[in-house]
């Protein structure tokens, strides 16, 4: 059994580190991790362990702003949703496919402005118990 906290390492400041959301029936594991300069980024870990990282299209890098990818369920096939936020600070969905391919969208209606149009829970999606800081 391969051990280890955070992406790289043991996180050195508060709000850095590795924060799952959702388990799917094979063991595969989605959610985000804070980098060094406070930008989020999606990760997807295999039932083998094996972990890999992913943005989606458009999100924002500028560290500290809570801009990022924010990866929120897994069905299972693999598929993870999730929103992301911009660098106008405006909320997107997202869909990343079993293959990798990220289709970004926005619900009818929705306000892009202040909103995020992604839809909470994929299929039988469960949430994985996590802290909030």
């Amino acid at each position: 059994m391969k051990m280890q906290y955070g992406k790289t390492g043991p996180a050195t400041t508060s709000r850095l580190g590795t924060f799952p959301r959702s388990i799917n029936d094979s063991g595969a594991v989605t959610g985000r991790y804070t980098d060094a300069h406070r930008v989020n980024h999606g990760f997807l870990r295999s039932p083998q362990g094996d972990i890999i990282e992913f943005d989606a299209p458009g999100a924002g890098t500028d560290g500290g702003s809570g801009f990022g990818t924010f990866p929120e369920s897994i069905n299972s096939e693999g598929a993870v949703t999730g929103h992301y936020t911009d660098e106008n600070t405006v909320k997107h969905g997202f869909l990343r496919t079993p293959r990798g391919d990220i289709i970004t969208f926005d619900a009818p209606g929705a306000d892009t402005a202040q909103e995020a149009s992604a839809r909470r829970g994929a299929d039988e999606a469960r949430p994985v118990p996590h802290r909030t800081y």
